[in-house]
């Protein structure tokens, strides 16, 4: 299963500390505060956990939104422009070993 998390976050550090966590779990930056990530029940726990840990550690009225995605609908999706990481994802690439 894939997710796309969406975050609307005012703080700077925070905002930083969000971005990071997400990357270091494997996320992949679509656009500035868009991630894709590809996540089993176990991982989507853990990441639910330690965002809402980083969300509640200060005062605020943010937004951060984690929608589960399967494979068939990402490959579907559209892009209009240039966005590399997500036809890498889409298009997995195909490596052959002689």
């Amino acid at each position: 299963m894939f997710a796309i998390i969406v975050y609307d976050i005012e703080h700077n550090s925070a905002r930083n500390s969000i971005a990071k966590l997400i990357e270091r779990k494997g996320g992949v930056r679509l656009q500035k505060s868009v991630f894709l990530i590809e996540l089993n029940p176990a991982k989507l726990i853990n990441i639910q956990n330690e965002l809402r840990e980083i969300q509640q550690a200060y005062p605020n009225e943010d937004t951060i939104l984690i929608i589960p995605i399967d494979k068939d609908n990402l490959t579907q999706t559209v892009s209009i422009g240039v966005n590399k990481a997500l036809e890498n994802i889409i298009n997995e690439p195909k490596t052959l070993f002689f």
